[in-house]
């Protein structure tokens, strides 16, 4: 098949989009769970404990993601299954979807706070 004579630029889909993604979002994860100076306020927000839980969970959705991500390489690497290709094009949605959503948090705080 076309898409399992060379794998390359699925394994590049597969672990660096993914946790490329993961890692880029460190830093405002980090802004959300830690507030430093100004920001401190918002560990006083009644509704703060949503921005935590949504920082916290986006870990857990990234993980799935990896992990759908795998079975598809798995399906079409060993398996020569073209339905792994369907599996790591949602992974990798579903880690941009939640990386779009951890940037909406983090612009809502700021918006909360005036800066």
């Amino acid at each position: 098949m076309f898409f399992t004579s060379d794998i390359k630029w699925l394994w590049s889909a597969v672990v660096i989009v993914p946790i490329g993604v993961a890692v880029l979002s460190y830093s405002k994860v980090d802004d959300l769970l830690n507030p430093k100076g100004k920001r401190a306020v918002l560990l006083e927000w009644p509704d703060y404990r949503l921005f935590k839980d949504l920082a916290v969970s986006t870990w857990a959705l990234f993980a799935l993601a990896q992990a759908i991500a795998f079975v598809g390489f798995y399906l079409v690497a060993v398996s020569k299954r073209p339905f792994g290709l369907i599996l790591i094009v949602a992974a990798l949605l579903q880690a941009a979807f939640t990386f779009v959503t951890l940037l909406l948090a983090n612009w809502k705080s700021r918006e909360l706070l005036g800066e």
